[in-house]
């Protein structure tokens, strides 16, 4: 915009149901959402020095009649897709070679959105791990949405997820820019006070849940199941042995001697 003039023109998406685009970071690329045959959404990918085809075939991502519009978290190479009536965000991970995108998942819901806005980055918990935070708006009401990483060491900083990041702040007035001033962006760590990357994080000691011992005798082909037959025979000896002795002790109660089983009449009176 600053030489006022088009530097360079191209026909995106074969579809006449419009397009939208997001820059992808401080990179020479754009990514296009638009529409290929008939309701198909597609993602596209551009270089801005060589407009003249994508750098790869379209990527097909759903069929539905809402153009999606794109959102691009830069420190994280991640693309958000929301379209106006749909349920459901979906997000694709955009890298620097062949196929560039990768499916990552989507956030599924039944209710319809009429539109979708994306909070600052010094709205996200950190410390949860989340990396980016959004409000649905609905017919009714307005809903967060947070898209978190899992992982363990939530008592560390997520230094490979969160880079230094944008502090907020203009670095530069809109007549500098237009007269050809040309300056980076100031960046803050976005590390917690008190907290200590997960680089530095001290290494677990693996421990082995088998032990191999080298020096223990080899078992011929077979001794496994002679072994295991073994003990089923000599615990079914040892349950015959239990129980005969235990019968034995039944029959002993009953037995009684020959001089005892002698019974007078007032015996057999006061048994019966």
């Amino acid at each position: 915009p600053r030489a006022k003039k088009v530097q360079a023109e191209v026909k995106t998406h074969t579809g006449a149901q419009g397009v939208k685009l997001a820059w992808l970071g401080n990179s020479d690329r754009v990514l296009t959402t638009g529409f290929g045959k008939g309701s198909q959404r597609e993602l596209g990918l551009w270089d801005i020095k060589k407009l003249s085809e994508p750098l790869a075939p379209f990527k097909s991502v759903d069929q539905a009649q809402a153009l999606m519009t794109p959102h691009y978290e830069a420190d994280h190479g991640i693309v958000f897709l929301f379209a106006k009536g749909d349920g459901t965000i979906a997000y694709f991970e955009v890298t620097e070679d062949p196929p560039f995108f990768h499916y990552l998942s989507k956030y599924p819901t039944n209710v319809p959105q009429m539109g979708v806005a994306v909070l600052p980055k010094s709205t996200c918990d950190v410390k949860n791990v989340e990396i980016c935070r959004m409000l649905k708006l609905t017919v009714d009401t307005v809903l967060p949405v947070s898209f978190t990483v899992p992982r363990t060491k939530k008592d560390f900083f997520q230094d490979d997820i969160f880079s230094d990041g944008w502090d907020g702040q203009a670095v530069m007035a809109a007549d500098e820019w237009y007269n050809g001033a040309a300056k980076p962006r100031n960046t803050v760590s976005r590390c917690p006070a008190g907290m200590k990357p997960v680089s530095q994080a001290p290494k677990e000691q693996k421990v082995a849940k088998y032990r191999f011992d080298p020096n223990a005798p080899k078992k011929e082909d077979g001794n496994y199941l002679n072994s295991y037959f073994d003990k089923m025979v000599s615990f079914k000896n040892e349950g015959a042995e239990t129980a005969e002795i235990n019968e034995k002790k039944r029959v002993d109660q009953f037995n009684v001697a020959e001089d005892e089983m002698e019974w007078d009449e007032d015996d057999w009176d006061e048994a019966y």
